[in-house]
């Protein structure tokens, strides 16, 4: 998604802040303390790709992509995207890592 919603503000993508401890150091930067800091799984299993193209389209940094690129070249890249996730039972299943940090100031 990255090349459809690049912009020429220099905006981050939205999944930057969980790289490096990024989040955490920008939290403490501005006063924080963290509490709770951990990396949750989290199996997307779409029944097939129609469903999964509508889970993932309905996705807040799809609207972007489909501001600066169209609707119908951000279909065809995410049913490109998906194929390699496509199971043996038609299924399309993404392994996904969530970062949670919890802070007080």
């Amino acid at each position: 998604m990255g090349s459809l919603t690049a912009t020429s503000t220099g905006s981050r993508d939205p999944f930057a802040f969980s790289e490096n401890q990024l989040l955490e150091n920008i939290l403490g930067e501005v006063g924080f303390k963290i509490l709770s800091n951990q990396d949750v799984i989290s199996v997307w299993d779409y029944a097939n790709i129609e469903t999964a193209l509508k889970g993932l389209m309905s996705a807040g940094p799809v609207s972007r992509a489909i501001e600066h690129c169209g609707f119908q070249k951000v279909h065809e890249t995410l049913l490109q995207a998906v194929q390699p996730f496509v199971q043996a039972n038609g299924h399309i299943v993404y392994h996904n890592k969530f970062r949670i940090v919890i802070a007080e100031k």
